[in-house]
């Protein structure tokens, strides 16, 4: 029970749908292919008694207790007994859990047992264990699949639930335990994947996750955020492979974070924030980072960078001391928010004041983010791999006043595609140096010049620029040519919240014009992404411009090239 006497089974079957998605992967024992991430997992801390939160599981090991997952489906009935299912057993190697243990397995409660001692046990304390299995019947000894020792110990946990467990006392009691987990590695999201593409073809091809969470692996940084379900399962399947070989023994969390629903405003990241820093204390984490041959920098790792985009730099000074009252005013925010055209400015103004007054009673984090590279990682550069990612500072503004902002709903998808828009690979410190390796002839270089000639030639295009070193040398060239006119404000014009008449240029990618949507010129307007990016980005800058009826040109490579400039206007200019 909990302090409130209400026994955690009740609460369970009045709240199914707060119930964490969670799978245990431990090493090649527990096989990928026949255990799918499942609905629903049980964590049991005693017979009968049911925890929805996998903080619980973290609390339980910091008290000694057992943590006992397997997975069901909703017209599976609660039972203390089910022999059909197998067991994962997370525990401490204490005398109580290898009792309660070994009292299943006798009693026949589950069909296998994946045993996972979360601590190294002595030798003579593991071959006592294993003496005790020894005595059990040979058919009880056939469904033991192991029994370990290490704390290596993959999990896939799915973060929707994290909002809705947190408005609650358990959600809360459990979210200020003491933890298990505390690290945290980012990486960038596999959003909006194509479905017939192949994780693997995703991961080699696109975003290098698996790289990335071997990074994390290595660094000791055990929580790595993924969008994509496949991807995250492909990773899980590769780290287990490699524990094998290498014999490395550490712990992963992997959170599914699947949130792109384009209405879920701010609130939503406000409340998955605050469990983040309250359960795993990501700001005791630093790492130092070689950011682009500038020196070593320290920064503290965050977890999604796109959650803190709507944001100044002071309100993120936040979220070590949430209390459950806070967490659900932000709940019942995002639930006002999720609708925006049926808001008036000023509920949406109303609604972001109280926002920022309750971030204002939070304490005291310095904000920095870490975002992994979009580019590929190679397994053979893993020695190598942490210079390629960098820390960036994520000090952001709000977007424009409502007054400024046309409609509530504009205002309210301005601010959401602050949240939501991802950047693109200029937090890569090697990315220029490499660009000019990739495409030779410059081409880059040229595609930076003809996007914006086009915008000073036709005077309602937008060129949006997300690293500001490759901006400068465009404009360098484009000074050079004295037929190619250039305003004379064009370098100060490097922020969205400076937006001339005609066009304009920006120093980050889609959520920043997003913020200066409403301050663009009127009428149809040609924007031109300039600087990397990814196919998850492109696709969701087609979805908002869609909306803005704004066309833009996007590169294959992520830079318009020259031809593609003109063709872009060709078609433009037929509409």
């Amino acid at each position: 029970m909990d302090s409130s006497g209400t026994k955690l089974s009740e609460f369970y079957n009045n709240t199914q749908s707060s119930v964490i998605s969670l799978l245990n992967f431990h090493a090649s024992h527990l096989s990928l292919k026949n255990h799918v991430i499942v609905p629903k997992v049980l964590i049991y801390d005693e017979p009968g008694m049911v925890c929805v939160s996998a903080f619980s599981m973290n609390m339980l090991l910091e008290k000694g207790g057992v943590c006992l997952f397997y997975p069901i489906n909703d017209s599976t009935r609660l039972s203390k007994s089910m022999p059909t299912f197998p067991a994962v057993y997370l525990c401490l190697p204490t005398p109580a859990n290898i009792k309660r243990i070994l009292d299943d397995i006798q009693k026949d409660r589950y069909a296998y047992y994946f045993i996972n001692f979360t601590r190294p046990l002595t030798d003579a304390a593991l071959q006592s264990f294993k003496a005790s299995l020894a005595e059990l019947p040979v058919e009880k000894q056939g469904r033991i699949n192991g029994v370990h020792s290490t704390n290596f110990t993959y999990m896939i946990v799915d973060s929707r639930n994290f909002v809705t467990l947190a408005g609650t006392e358990l959600g809360h009691k459990v979210a200020t335990a003491p933890t298990y987990f505390t690290h945290l590695t980012y990486l960038y999201p596999p959003r909006d994947a194509p479905p017939s593409l192949e994780a693997e073809d995703y991961i080699r091809d696109t975003v290098s996750d698996l790289s990335g969470a071997l990074l994390a692996h290595r660094m000791r940084n055990p929580v790595v955020v993924y969008q994509q379900v496949a991807g995250a399962e492909k990773v899980a399947k590769q780290l287990c492979k490699r524990q094998e070989v290498e014999g490395d023994h550490d712990s992963l969390l992997i959170i599914i974070d699947r949130q792109t629903d384009f209405g879920a405003l701010v609130a939503h990241s406000l409340t998955y924030a605050a469990l983040i820093h309250s359960v795993w204390g990501i700001h005791r984490n630093t790492v130092k980072t070689d950011v682009g041959g500038d020196g070593a920098k320290t920064t503290n790792l965050f977890p999604n960078d796109e959650f803190w985009r709507s944001f100044s730099g002071d309100d993120l000074e936040m979220i070590s001391n949430t209390t459950s009252e806070q967490i659900t005013e932000l709940i019942a925010l995002e639930n006002r928010l999720k609708d925006p055209d049926s808001l008036t400015k000023v509920d949406v103004s109303d609604a972001l004041t109280q926002m920022r007054e309750t971030i204002a009673k939070k304490a005291t984090v310095t904000t920095h983010v870490t975002l992994a590279s979009n580019t590929t990682t190679k397994m053979k550069d893993m020695k190598t791999a942490p210079q390629r990612y960098i820390s960036r500072d994520a000090k952001l503004t709000l977007p424009p006043a409502p007054e400024e902002c046309g409609t509530a709903g504009d205002y309210v998808r301005a601010a959401v595609s602050a949240v939501l828009m991802p950047r693109g690979p200029d937090s890569v410190g090697d990315y220029i140096a490499t660009l000019d390796k990739r495409w030779p002839n410059n081409e880059k270089r040229t595609g930076h010049v003809a996007a914006l000639n086009a915008a000073v030639e036709f005077k309602k295009a937008v060129v949006v620029h997300n690293n500001k070193k490759l901006l400068d040398r465009a404009l360098d060239v484009i000074k050079k040519k004295s037929d190619w006119p250039i305003p004379a404000t064009v370098k100060n014009l490097v922020t969205a919240d400076r937006v001339p008449e005609g066009w304009a240029t920006t120093d980050l990618s889609g959520e920043t014009l997003a913020i200066a949507a409403p301050q663009l010129p009127k009428g149809r307007v040609m924007l031109f992404v300039v600087g990397g990016g990814s196919y998850h980005e492109q696709r969701a800058l087609e979805r908002h411009f869609a909306q803005l009826n704004i066309d833009f040109v996007y590169g294959s490579t992520g830079i318009p090239t020259p031809d593609e400039v003109l063709s872009a206007f060709a078609r433009w200019n037929t509409k």
